[in-house]
């Protein structure tokens, strides 16, 4: 049984929606990790496809794949991702779209504009959890992986 579903988001493009209820700690999708690269590898990719790229630990990326890489970003996330796979945060309903934090476990030095749309919407997002306020950071630490707790000092 397929338990989530590809569809146009009210965001903008393609986003990731729940074809039946997940209850908080349910793993709703879980990666496809089978196309690693490095971070010299990902100079070579197309712009679409380093914008869904993804780093897992150990000086290594993950060029993400469908259903994984429609996963839309939220500053009030669903979901967040625990190896390489999206985990409930709260209960979800059936239609509901699938959103995680893209600031959690990031590493990158990027940055873009957040329309999340959300109350505490915090209107960019960072590609390195460690340019998140200190309350965001609180809020979020729970959350982190455990390969980014040892590499990343913060």
């Amino acid at each position: 049984m397929n338990c989530i579903t590809v569809k146009k988001s009210s965001k903008g493009g393609k986003g990731v929606f729940a074809a039946r209820d997940f209850k908080k700690g349910e793993v709703v999708l879980i990666w496809d990790i089978s196309h690693q690269l490095s971070r010299e590898q990902i100079k070579n990719l197309s712009q679409d496809d380093q914008n869904h790229t993804n780093y897992i630990g150990t000086d290594t990326y993950t060029l993400m794949q469908s259903p994984e890489k429609f996963v839309d970003h939220s500053c009030e996330p669903n979901t967040y991702v625990k190896n390489q796979q999206d985990i409930a945060l709260i209960d979800i309903e059936k239609g509901e779209e699938i959103t995680t934090d893209y600031s959690l476990n990031g590493i990158d030095d990027w940055e873009m504009q957040c329309n999340c749309g959300t109350q505490n919407c915090r209107k960019v997002i960072y590609g390195d959890f460690r340019k998140l306020d200190l309350k965001t950071k609180k809020r979020l630490y729970p959350y982190l992986e455990e390969w980014y707790k040892r590499e990343i000092k913060i």
